[in-house]
């Protein structure tokens, strides 16, 4: 991008056609004569010649706004998207594997979602719900300390019935340890980011709702980060409730019992700082607000100053 005028280019934006998902893209500031790079990634999610439109806009330094658009025409071959497509079914089908036979008379058409340090995440019908579609996290393996840990820290997730917080309907470790919740297939990690103050705002204010109900029945999370946060159309779920204790417990998946870049202090020196509680929680509800919201500690926050 070369600004070839004698005019300061300020907040240029580049945005791309419904027919491609496109990630990287950031705003820019562009002095005269000079020039700067920018690259995004593209995704088309049609085939065939599939039109790509990008529109430019930026402003001067009076604050005028200028736009230009561009249209191309890109061919998407059928053919790659069907290998990709068979890729991904070859992936799933050996990772689909792992998951216990001892349970395959209570679930079908099971899928692979993914996995964490503690465990896997499946996809399901629940024969004993009618064939409701729900989530199973398998444990990769428990040890006897662990396994306790994992019965008396998942009991009260159970309990907890609230818009904000990710349903757990069945937990046991027999036959095999396994969680039985709500399936929701998106994340606040998944999703661009820097969201708009408003959107920030907002998701902040439900997940303070959840986190509120929870507290007042003495439940803390303790590993809130954007992969424990659910979005089921826009609604924030808090997921994974104690699950953090029971990583701890079983020292040969993990290090520690919480995510470092996330963590609160007393949660890395407890000695100095005490026990966790629900200001733990507070601590790294604001952290991963910053991180929704692209500002950084020490910059106020647009969505504070303004009414909700």
């Amino acid at each position: 991008m070369k600004n070839k005028g004698n005019a300061y280019a300020k907040a240029v934006k580049i945005s791309f056609s419904k027919e491609f998902e496109v990630r990287g893209v950031r705003e820019l500031n562009v002095n005269p004569g000079e020039e700067k790079e920018l690259g995004v990634s593209m995704k088309p999610v049609e085939i065939g010649d599939v039109p790509l439109e990008i529109r430019t806009s930026c402003k001067d330094a009076a604050g005028k706004e200028y736009t230009t658009e561009e249209t191309f025409i890109i061919f998407v071959g059928e053919v790659a998207m069907t290998d990709k497509k068979e890729k991904e079914k070859e992936r799933i089908k050996a990772h689909a594997s792992f998951f216990p036979v001892e349970l395959e008379e209570y679930y079908s058409e099971v899928q692979y979602v993914g996995e964490g340090g503690f465990a896997r995440v499946f996809k399901a019908k629940a024969k004993n719900k009618g064939g409701e579609i729900v989530a199973l996290k398998i444990p990769k393996a428990l040890d006897p300390r662990s396994g306790k840990v994992f019965i008396d820290e998942i009991r009260s997730w159970k309990g907890l019935k609230h818009e904000n917080i990710v349903r757990l309907f069945d937990y046991n470790i027999s036959p095999t340890p396994y969680l039985e919740m709500e399936f929701v297939d998106n994340s606040l990690d998944e999703i661009e980011k820097p969201i708009s103050p408003e959107e920030a705002a907002e998701l902040l204010f439900k997940l303070a709702d959840g986190l509120q109900y929870a507290h007042r029945r003495g439940i803390f999370h303790r590993d809130l980060k954007p992969g424990n946060i659910l979005l089921k159309e826009s609604l924030p779920k808090i997921t994974d409730w104690g699950l953090s204790k029971v990583v701890g417990a079983y020292v040969s998946s993990t290090r520690y019992g919480y995510t470092p870049l996330y963590a609160a202090p007393e949660l890395i020196y407890p000695e100095e700082f005490g026990r966790t509680d629900e200001r733990t929680d507070i601590f790294q509800l604001g952290i991963r607000c910053r991180d929704a919201c692209g500002y950084r500690i020490g910059i106020p926050c647009k969505a504070a100053q303004k009414p909700f």
